[in-house]
């Protein structure tokens, strides 16, 4: 099946993932998994250094696809919304610096501001 992940590892890619799209060739999908896995294993090791409270901040706003609002994580950690706005600017410019000086093509692969 298409479905059937191509390791065993829990968030591993399905075959069907690999299989290119319309205008994309089995090159440029496969580059583009091993990016994304190349920019995982970065950002873990960025987070072994965080506190805490960074960390469900990068987890649960930056990186989330359905992101919580400033608003709960402020009521969780006791904090204004602002104040948490101002902990994650900081972090994703943390972040940033973090890739740019350990990922050799940063620019290219970074989206623009």
């Amino acid at each position: 099946s298409l479905d059937m992940p191509v390791r065993e590892e829990s968030g591993s890619a399905t075959f069907g993932d690999l299989l290119p799209g319309s205008d994309e060739s089995v090159e440029t999908v496969v580059a583009n998994r091993r990016m994304h896995e190349v920019f995982r294993e970065h950002v873990e090791r960025f987070s072994q250094n965080l506190d805490p409270r960074e960390l469900r901040i990068l987890r649960e706003r930056v990186l989330a696809e359905e992101p919580r609002t400033l608003q709960e994580l402020g009521d969780e950690f006791e904090l204004t919304r602002e104040r948490v706005r101002q902990i994650e600017k900081k972090l994703v410019g943390r972040l940033r610096e973090y890739l740019k000086e350990n990922l050799v093509d940063f620019d290219y692969w970074a989206p623009e501001s």
